[in-house]
C-alpha cells in the first residue's frame, strides 16, 4: 500500500492555498532506462496539464523530489484523514502509478516552487559507491530498522551507547537538528561512505540515522548494513521513520528533542514543528545557501546577488550580473502586474497562448 504520512486537522490547511507533495520511492527491479525516458514525458505532460510545480529526480532506481499545487477547496473543507486524497488528482496519481510510494503532505499559503523540473540522474540520490566493492547498496531488499517519531526514537537518542548520525549536509545541520546527534559535517552526500568507514573503528554497539524526509538515510542504512565490521559484529541499525519532517508533524514542541529548524529545499527554506514555515531564515539566490538575520545584516550581504558565503568565490563574479539583471526584474514584477516567470516553458506557453 501507498504510505502516506500526513497528520488529520492539520490547522495549516484553513490558511493554505497551496499543497506540498514530498515523495520518494525505491523500484526493484530496477526500470530500464528507456523506461525512465517515457516516464518522464508521462510525468512531465500530467504535471503541466495540472499546473504543478517543483523538482523530480527519476533514475533506474526510482523517483524522489518535491511538487506543490494550488489546495482543492473540497479538501479545505472536509475533516483530513490518512485516506481520503479522493480529490487530490496529484496525490491520487502518484499513489496508483507507484504503489508503495512514500509521501507526505504540507501545506503552505503561496506556492514553494515557481517551476517544473524533471531530471534524470544515475542515483534519485546520490552516495556514489556503485565502484566500491566494500559497499553493495539495495534499499528494496536491505535498510535499517525503521523507528516511528515517537517514545522509541527519543530512546535511541538519549541511549549513550547508540551512535546517532544526521546524514545531512553540514549546511542542513547547522539550523537544527536532534539532541546527541553527530554531525558528519560533509558538504555533499558522496562524502559520507568515508566519513561512516572512520566512525566503525570506535566500535558502536547499536547505530541510529535520520535525514530531511527519509529517503537519505534509508540508503545510508542500507550502506552500513553492507559493512563487513557491522555484519560480522551483528550491529543494528534504525532510522527514523519519514525523517524530521514526519517528527515534526507527529510531535508536539513541548515533548520534542529536536533543537533549531528543519531545511527543505524549496522557497520556504526551512521549517518550524508542526511544519509552519520559518520565520527566520531565507534562501541566497545566487549560492542557495539558507541565510539566517545575522547573515541578512552582513555588509557582504546583496538581496538576490550575493551573502557571505558566496561573495568571494570567484565563479560568483562571472555570473555576478545576471543576478543583478534578474533581482530587477524580481523587484519590477513587485511593484507591477508583469508576472517574473522563472519556467521557460511557462514562458512559451503563455507567449503562444497570447
Amino acid at each position: 500500500a501507498t504510505m502516506v504520512e500526513q497528520h488529520s486537522k492539520n490547522p495549516l490547511v484553513s490558511a493554505a492555498s497551496c499543497t506540498i507533495l514530498a515523495l520518494y520511492k525505491f523500484i526493484s527491479p530496477k526500470w530500464d532506462e528507456s523506461y525512465v525516458k517515457n516516464l518522464r514525458v508521462e510525468l512531465e505532460t500530467f504535471l503541466r496539464k495540472h499546473q504543478v510545480f517543483g523538482n523530480l529526480l527519476l533514475g533506474t532506481e526510482g523517483i524522489n523530489g518535491t511538487v506543490c499545487y494550488e489546495l482543492s477547496n473540497k479538501i479545505i473543507n472536509q475533516e483530513h484523514t490518512d485516506d481520503n486524497q479522493s480529490d487530490d488528482p496529484i496525490h491520487e496519481y502518484f499513489s496508483k502509478k507507484f504503489p508503495g510510494i512514500r509521501l507526505r503532505l504540507s501545506y503552505n499559503d503561496k506556492p514553494v516552487f515557481h517551476r517544473l523540473k524533471i531530471r534524470i540522474k544515475k542515483e534519485i540520490v546520490t552516495l556514489g559507491v556503485e565502484n566500491d566493492d566494500q559497499f553493495q547498496v539495495d534499499p528494496c531488499h536491505k535498510v535499517g530498522v525503521y523507528v516511528p517519531p515517537g517514545p522509541e526514537w527519543h530512546a535511541l537518542l538519549q541511549d549513550p551507547n547508540t551512535l546517532v548520525i544526521d546524514t545531512r549536509n553540514n549546511y542542513e545541520v547547522q539550523l537544527g537538528t536532534f539532541q546527541n546527534a553527530v554531525n558528519p559535517e560533509t558538504t555533499a552526500f558522496t562524502e559520507f561512505p568515508t566519513w561512516f568507514r572512520q566512525q566503525l573503528k570506535n566500535k558502536p554497539t547499536k547505530i541510529a540515522m535520520f535525514c530531511t524526509g527519509g529517503i537519505r538515510c534509508e540508503k545510508a542504512t542500507s550502506l552500513c548494513l553492507s559493512h563487513p565490521t557491522v555484519v560480522d559484529a551483528g550491529i543494528p541499525v534504525y532510522h527514523l521513520e519519514g525523517g524530521i519532517l514526519a517528527y515534526l508533524s507527529a510531535i508536539p514542541e513541548s515533548e520534542s528533542l529536536w533543537q533549531g529548524e528543519c531545511f527543505v529545499f524549496d522557497q520556504r527554506t526551512a521549517v518550524r514543528h508542526g511544519l509552519k514555515p520559518s520565520t527566520q531564515y531565507t534562501l541566497c539566490h545566487a549560492c542557495r545557501h539558507p541565510l539566517g538575520p545575522a547573515d541578512r545584516a552582513s555588509p557582504e550581504f546583496q538581496e538576490g546577488i550575493a551573502c557571505p558565503y558566496c561573495v568571494h568565490q570567484q565563479d560568483k563574479e562571472q555570473r555576478r550580473q545576471r543576478y543583478q539583471e534578474r533581482q530587477k526584474q524580481c523587484e519590477l514584477s513587485e511593484h507591477t502586474s508583469i508576472p517574473h516567470i522563472h519556467d521557460g516553458k511557462l514562458v512559451k506557453a503563455l507567449t503562444q497562448t497570447n
